[in-house]
């Protein structure tokens, strides 16, 4: 490993165990707005009236979280960027502190790699204590790096 100058890590799944947190997050997110944008959209709609004061089908929700699924997304990440709990929610999987050190001790640039955006990735690592061993940050889009 003497030649290798650079170690890329993806966040998710990888450094940090997300999953539970995310999913709470994002199905919290998707019932709230999924359910207003109904409401929204039953206000203005003689078919969709009888929903304005009660709660839709679970399908119509499903079709308008799909049909929305960016904003969706949007709406997910800046719940994870105001959280305060991230820190009890999202766990560090064990030695990575220690092998991340290792790395660093050894020369090597490290780099988080994600899908999400800065803010959430930056956020993230802070609220985990990860940020002192990272370079930098490279984002994929459609198979790509952006750095």
């Amino acid at each position: 490993m003497k030649n290798i100058e650079n170690v890329l890590f993806d966040m998710d799944q990888t450094l940090v165990d997300s999953g539970p947190y995310y999913s709470e997050v994002m199905w919290k997110v998707i019932d709230e707005e999924a359910r207003r944008l109904i409401k929204e959209i039953a206000s203005n709609n003689p078919e969709y009236k009888k929903f304005v004061n009660q709660d839709p089908p679970d399908e119509i929700v499903k079709t308008v979280v799909f049909s929305r699924a960016n904003l969706i997304e949007a709406l997910v990440h800046q719940e994870l960027i105001d959280s305060d709990s991230l820190k009890e929610k999202i766990v560090v999987y064990p030695q990575i502190p220690e092998v991340l050190e290792q790395f660093r001790d050894e020369g090597k640039k490290l780099f988080v790699v994600s899908g999400t955006t800065e803010k959430v990735v930056k956020h993230v690592i802070d609220q985990v204590c990860l940020n002192k061993f990272f370079d930098g940050i490279l984002f994929m889009l459609k198979g790509l790096f952006i750095n």
